[in-house]
């Protein structure tokens, strides 16, 4: 009678243990009061226009054409809401790199190069984009030591209600050599003019030497 007893009180404490167990893991699961657990999911995506086509790329490398000084360069930023929850707003800041110029977009703080600006009330599955314009610097400002500059321009998106994310985008810069001028070729007409003209002067200026010795 006592093993019967005592088998039963186990299978009780193995039973509540069970349930108790079964109750978290649906709580952690569906939530707390049922349902499932919604939450926002923050992402973003940083492009750059091709100097060429127009269309905005995720990368510009070595191999794809590049930026000269003093050219116009647009960046665009992409976020999305992934989740199944409205995020009320999605905080975007910009470090735009070394060598590039602000010209417009968000809020500009020289002395971080920080650009930011904020995106409020992004449903489920939305995205939002704006566009960002930089200006490469002029040729006496870029290291004179360098033929291509590769700058990287990162972006950080983030939710107070969950967390961030992050995304970067390249471009490169090629530095136009200075040309000399081209020394007139053998044979080339202009060349002979200006021959000529040399000679005219000299004898001129011979001839009025000659008149008021």
């Amino acid at each position: 009678m006592k093993k019967i007893v005592y088998s039963l009180i186990v299978f009780a404490s193995l039973f509540m243990v069970t349930f108790k167990l079964a109750q978290i893991a649906s709580a952690g699961t569906y939530g707390q009061y049922g349902g499932e657990d919604e939450s926002g999911k923050v992402m973003v995506d940083k492009l750059v226009r091709h100097p060429q086509t127009g269309v905005y790329v995720d990368n510009l490398g070595l191999n794809d054409p590049m930026y000269s000084a003093q050219a116009t360069v647009f960046f665009k930023i992409i976020v999305e809401n992934t989740g199944t929850r409205t995020l009320d707003e999605i905080n975007v800041v910009d470090y735009l790199p070394m060598y590039l110029q602000y010209i417009s977009g968000g809020n500009y703080n020289a002395t971080s190069r920080e650009i930011r600006f904020t995106f409020a009330n992004v449903a489920p599955g939305e995205r939002r984009s704006t566009i960002l314009q930089a200006k490469v610097y002029s040729l006496s400002q870029l290291p004179s030591e360098l033929t291509v500059i590769c700058p990287i321009n990162k972006v950080v998106a983030s939710s107070p209600q969950d967390g961030s994310d992050e995304d970067t985008a390249q471009l490169c810069i090629k530095k136009k050599p200075m040309v000399a001028p081209e020394a007139p070729k053998a044979g080339d007409p202009m060349a002979l003019v200006m021959g000529l003209g040399s000679l005219t002067t000299l004898f001129g200026g011979f001839k009025l030497k000659q008149k008021y010795a």
